[in-house]
C-alpha cells in the first residue's frame, strides 16, 4: 500500500478565491488542510485563476498557509499549461501531490 507521508508530499491548493468562495455560500474546508500541511512542513502552491475578475485567495485560508507558500496567477483551467508551473511542482522533489479546489470538475480535474 502507498500512504501519504509528509515528505513525499507536495499540496496544491486551486483557486480558493474571494468570488467563487462568495459563491458558494460554504466554509473553506481547505483551511484545515493547509493548517496541516503547515503543521507538517509540507510545502504548499496555489493557484489564482484572474484574480482581477474573480479575486485573491481568500484571506482565512492566506493566515494559516505554511511560511514559503507560493501562489501562481493563472488563465488556463488546467494550472499545468501555465508557463513554468510544471517545473516549479517538479522542483519541490515530491512524489505525492495533493490537490484541492473550488471548481472540481473544471480546474482541479483538468489540473490532474
Amino acid at each position: 500500500m502507498n500512504t501519504l507521508s509528509a515528505e513525499n508530499s507536495l499540496v496544491l491548493i486551486i483557486d480558493i478565491q474571494d468570488r467563487l468562495v462568495a459563491a458558494l455560500n460554504k466554509d473553506v474546508i481547505v483551511v484545515k488542510v493547509a493548517s496541516a500541511a503547515k503543521a507538517l512542513n509540507i510545502p504548499v502552491i496555489l493557484t489564482e485563476q484572474y484574480p482581477k475578475g474573480l479575486g485573491h485567495t481568500v484571506q482565512r485560508l492566506m493566515d494559516v498557509l505554511p511560511e514559503g507558500s507560493e501562489v501562481v496567477e493563472k488563465t488556463y483551467f488546467n494550472a499545468l499549461l501555465e508557463d513554468g508551473m510544471l517545473e516549479k511542482i517538479k522542483s519541490y522533489g515530491k512524489k505525492q501531490i495533493v490537490i484541492f479546489g473550488i471548481e472540481t470538475h473544471i480546474c482541479v480535474h483538468q489540473t490532474a
